[in-house]
């Protein structure tokens, strides 16, 4: 999963935008790269904002200009890699959806990028959407491993791509794990309570906050 979680609040964008403009010597060597950054957070934004097929034009847009300019293995078409990855994993619209073209791309950027556990979190999503939950395990499990154990973004994907294999308290285990996480991290994540309410679902589990502890009674003197 991408983490791009505030990237749809406007005032963050704007932000963003003017430190890429104030860094912009030491950061891009043409106007066209800035431009290209620019639209890429737009292209996210849009996806967040469920405005898939325009988001879907920027990240191609964006992405062919890359590889073609500054090669596939330069940051900034990686980034571009990733982003159109995850959108034709993970979007709302099954029309928008590619499957097959996300786990090609995810699985060039790891190769290319084999330390960027956004990558491999983004492969280990796409595999599972194309039905290949051994290939989606172990990709999100590297993911972790580079996270240093992970987070709910790994998690709730993790614990689909169990179901299926059998490995169902695994998968039980991985769901509550994601489930506390996220309550106590990014309880207002929109794409988390997607993946949440999704993987609830497939292993039919309640999809709502955990009650909270009751405190024993004081012990009487």
């Amino acid at each position: 999963m991408q983490a791009l979680g505030q990237q749809a609040n406007p005032l963050w964008l704007a932000v963003r935008c003017i430190g890429i403009v104030l860094w912009v010597p030491k950061e891009y060597a043409t106007a066209q790269e800035l431009a290209d950054d620019l639209r890429r957070f737009l292209a996210d934004m849009l996806h967040k904002q469920r405005k898939w097929e325009e988001a879907r034009r920027l990240h191609e847009e964006v992405l062919g200009r890359q590889r073609k300019v500054l090669g596939d293995d330069h940051p900034d078409a990686l980034a571009s890699m990733n982003g159109m990855a995850w959108l034709l994993a993970t979007c709302d619209d099954a029309r928008q959806r590619d499957p097959a073209r996300a786990v090609e791309l995810a699985t060039q950027a790891t190769t290319l990028a084999p330390q960027q556990a956004d990558i491999w979190n983004t492969l280990g999503v796409a595999r599972y959407r194309a039905g290949d939950c051994k290939g989606a395990r172990e990709a999100l499990q590297r993911s972790m491993e580079l996270r240093q154990g992970g987070s709910s973004a790994d998690w709730f994907s993790l614990a689909m791509a169990q179901w299926p294999l059998g490995e169902k308290e695994q998968a039980r285990k991985r769901f509550h794990q994601a489930f506390l996480w996220m309550d106590k991290n990014q309880p207002q994540d929109a794409e988390l309570r997607r993946f949440r309410a999704e993987a609830a679902a497939l292993l039919g589990m309640q999809d709502a906050p955990p009650p909270p502890k009751k405190e024993p009674p004081p012990t009487k003197k």
